[in-house]
């Protein structure tokens, strides 16, 4: 649960793993700015292809580090010669070995997408199967806090009055881990969309669970009528909107224009009330 300082804040980032990129936007030996919150990022990628994170100003005199040359496993500022390295140690030009530390962030890659935690990571993020097809949406900003956007899915109300499916069964929204929150999903299509999910292979329900992982992840997965997962990953940026990459995975190739067709309607209607949205924190009265 998000502290009341920490909720839709667009000046902090919460302790997460967040996505920055396609792994093809960070060439060798080339590095790139990003904002997410009031963090700013440095991300490079040396000339053995290795990435690497750090802040974006250098810690002496914070001269902005997207000018600097990429050195090793990490950047000399082009104003004094510091080197920062993305281990965290910092040295001067003159000092060779130093205890200089800064601030430590980690940096992956998975499944062609450049992951970010700004820290040492408390928690895994999910690995789906790797045989699984996959189709990546084309990236997009959503003119709503992630805190809002992701956990919109654990709201089993607005599948019946924003969509249109009713719950079948009343499961509880329970927490996984420390990081993870699920609501399993047992919703009645009404006849007008069976046949758009596809009757014919599935029957009249919709089954399925939604998670929430950590501050910028989550995880639908649908098991009827259609069988397919879609990955959320939610970036805020520095006006605390958030950076949305979707990615669908099916078992079967030829389920994907369905599965897609399906999430299309979905998403649509969801981002139009998403980016309507006021929210105030004690909007009702008590």
């Amino acid at each position: 649960m998000q502290s009341d300082a920490n909720f839709l804040n667009k000046h902090r980032l919460v302790e997460s793993w967040y996505w920055l990129d396609r792994s093809r936007a960070i060439r060798n030996g080339r590095r790139r700015a990003y904002q997410l919150a009031g963090l700013a990022v440095l991300v490079g990628r040396n000339h053995n292809g290795e990435l690497f994170a750090l802040p974006r100003y250098c810690p002496h005199l914070g001269a902005d580090l997207k000018l600097a040359d990429i050195e090793a496993n990490g950047v000399r500022c082009r104003l004094h010669g510091w080197l920062i390295q993305g281990d965290g140690h910092c040295r001067t030009a003159t000092d060779g070995e130093s205890d200089r530390q800064i601030a430590r962030f980690t940096i992956e890659e998975s499944d062609g997408i450049i992951w970010f935690y700004p820290g040492v990571p408390r928690f895994n993020r999910p690995e789906l199967q790797p045989d699984l097809h996959r189709l990546r949406f084309p990236a997009r900003t959503v003119r709503c806090h992630p805190h809002l956007v992701l956990p919109n899915g654990l709201d089993r109300m607005h599948y019946e009055h924003l969509h249109g499916l009713k719950a079948r069964t009343q499961h509880p929204i329970h927490a996984v881990d420390a990081n993870t929150i699920a609501l399993p999903l047992h919703l009645e299509m009404p006849e007008r969309k069976r046949p758009f999910f596809g009757e014919r292979r599935g029957g009249t329900t919709v089954r399925g669970c939604f998670q929430t992982i950590g501050a910028g992840m989550a995880l639908a997965r649908v098991d009827a009528p259609l069988q397919f997962y879609m990955l959320f990953a939610a970036t805020p940026d520095q006006h605390g909107h958030a950076r949305m990459q979707t990615t669908l995975y099916t078992y079967r190739r030829r389920d994907v224009p369905r599965a897609v067709s399906v999430m299309r309607v979905f998403l649509r209607q969801d981002v139009r009330i998403l980016e309507s949205m006021r929210f105030r924190q004690h909007l009702t009265a008590d």
